[in-house]
């Protein structure tokens, strides 16, 4: 940032996702990759996705999710961005944004209809699952084993994630 015409640098204002937390990442995506090679699916890391804010304003929240992933409508995909709700989110963990995550990106997320909402717990290898009612409501479940998705048609071992 340049204040006074001076540069003045902060190193925390993007914290970078540690070795782990990467790591996991490339491993959910490769599994993602390999399982839905045949079908019309598109996975993005990260990407940012405009959704409605709290409010219903559209455009106002602007996650920019570890991984994106859409199924069935492509028209939501644009150059730099998805305008809308992914069908399926998946972020790691980090002590950063580990609050945002497991609470406020919950109800941005059930609101806006995103239809799974996978939280990869890097600290305890472990995975919380959301998963939208036909009510648009989220239903959690969470697991030290295998992520089942129906939305996907197929299981992750967390083994091979973490």
């Amino acid at each position: 940032m340049i204040l006074w015409g001076n540069m003045h640098m902060s190193f925390n204002q993007h914290k970078t996702p540690s070795t782990k937390h990467q790591l996991i990442l490339g491993n959910v995506y490769y599994e993602l990759r390999k399982q839905l090679e045949m079908k019309h699916v598109s996975i993005f890391a990260p990407y940012t996705v405009y959704l409605r804010n709290v409010k219903g304003r559209f455009g106002h929240a602007k996650p920019q999710p570890d991984l994106s992933v859409v199924v069935s409508d492509h028209n939501i995909v644009r150059e730099n961005c998805i305008v809308g709700a992914p069908d399926l989110i998946v972020e790691v963990l980090s002590h950063s944004n580990m609050d945002k995550d497991l609470v406020e990106n919950v109800k941005l997320y059930e609101k806006n209809g995103v239809k799974e909402y996978w939280i990869l717990d890097q600290f305890k290898n472990k995975a919380y699952v959301y998963k939208l009612t036909e009510g648009g409501q989220y239903i959690k479940s969470e697991d030290s084993f295998i992520i089942e998705s129906d939305l996907l048609q197929l299981e992750l071992d967390l083994e091979k994630l973490f």
